[in-house]
């Protein structure tokens, strides 16, 4: 792959924070997915296009850059755990200026956070990035409602877009239950399926022919 990536702002520009000492939370970029991974799989509310390796996914596809943010606070033990995290990409156009997206070809990959205070921090610090001049837009793509009271943002008008409908289904225990709730249509239409012998796997080039 040509090129390298590169980040979306001088890195002389130090991060936010909000105080000093125990319970402090500051923002930090995070390079490495040990730590981010335990902190999605762990969150009731997240997603899967949240873990880190769609960092080098869309990296190697499509070369937009990015920064994958992290709200982290101290603790007595001297270390530093995450309270929240925000994947945010420089989403470039070809004709336009680029925005900053979180994260692009996904619709769930916005702020995730355990408390307001890195919620608050994390959406500041996208707004400091934002307004750096350098992207024509910011779109926080997720279905939960940002809480922080002053969403404003220097020079543009927040604005939440409504056109688009997710759809959920609550998985059954069983694959019987599953299928008792189709309608008798498409339970016919799978069964005729399974009756002509098709048949599905998952896996990687090993099965490509």
């Amino acid at each position: 792959v040509k090129g390298s990536e590169k980040p979306l702002t001088p890195k002389n520009i130090p991060f936010m924070s909000n105080s000093q000492g125990f319970g402090a939370v500051r923002i930090k970029e995070v390079k490495r997915p040990d730590e981010w991974d335990r902190y999605v799989l762990d969150h009731e509310q997240s997603r899967y296009c949240q873990l880190f390796n769609w960092r080098r996914v869309i990296w190697d596809a499509y070369h937009h850059n990015s920064r994958y943010l992290a709200a982290v606070k101290k603790t007595p033990e001297t270390k530093e755990r995450i309270c929240g995290i925000l994947p945010l990409y420089r989403f470039k156009r070809l004709f336009f200026k680029s925005s900053l997206v979180s994260i692009p070809f996904f619709d769930t990959g916005g702020i995730l956070s355990k408390d307001r205070e890195s919620e608050m921090l994390l959406f500041k610090e996208s707004v400091r990035l934002f307004s750096g001049g350098t992207a024509s837009a910011m779109e926080f793509r997720q279905d939960a409602v940002i809480t922080i009271s002053d969403q404003s943002i220097p020079g543009a008008i927040p604005e939440i877009y409504r056109d688009k409908v997710g759809l959920c289904l609550d998985l059954p225990e069983t694959q019987q239950k599953m299928m008792d709730g189709f309608r008798s249509k498409l339970r016919s239409q799978i069964r005729k399926g399974q009756k002509n012998g098709l048949d599905w796997k998952i896996g990687k080039k090993e099965l490509l022919d």
